[in-house]
Formats: structure tokens, sequence, C-alpha cells
């Protein structure tokens, strides 16, 4: 969400972070329609409700694995 994003600007001083991408979109959907590779995946899609339906199958993580290089890794929260 937005304001996760603006909390991490501030607080965190992500923007301040070299090589630091951060990617507002649906989750799913980017890593369906991105063939990049990344060495470290950071996946924050809780809010104070739910992790999205979308997001809770087998088929997410399994797009999360095939993104990331050899040597990478994912972390979710």
């Amino acid at each position: 969400s937005d304001e996760v994003i603006d909390i991490a600007k501030t607080y965190f001083m992500i923007d301040m972070l070299p090589n630091m991408t951060i990617i507002h979109s649906s989750a799913l959907a980017y890593l369906q329609h991105n063939d990049s590779q990344f060495k470290h995946i950071l996946v924050d899609l809780y809010d104070a409700n739910h992790f999205p339906k979308e997001c809770a199958q087998d088929e997410f993580f399994v797009s999360c694995k095939h993104r990331l290089a050899a040597d990478g890794f994912a972390a979710f929260n």
C-alpha cells in the first residue's frame, strides 16, 4: 500500500539503499508478467486483516521461486 511504502521511506530510509526497487503492483501479476531474476524478494502483502487470496496459493510461491537467482532468498511477511 502507499501507506506502507511511505513509512518505509520515512523510517527505514529505503530511498538510500542502492539497487533497491519498490514495486507497487499486484504481486502475482508482476511475477507472471516479468521474467527478471532477483537475488532478494521481500514480500509484504499482509494487511491488518488478510493475505491476498490470489497470493495464498501454490502458484504465487512457485512464481517467486522461479524469479529467484540461484543464490537468492525470499522473505514473506
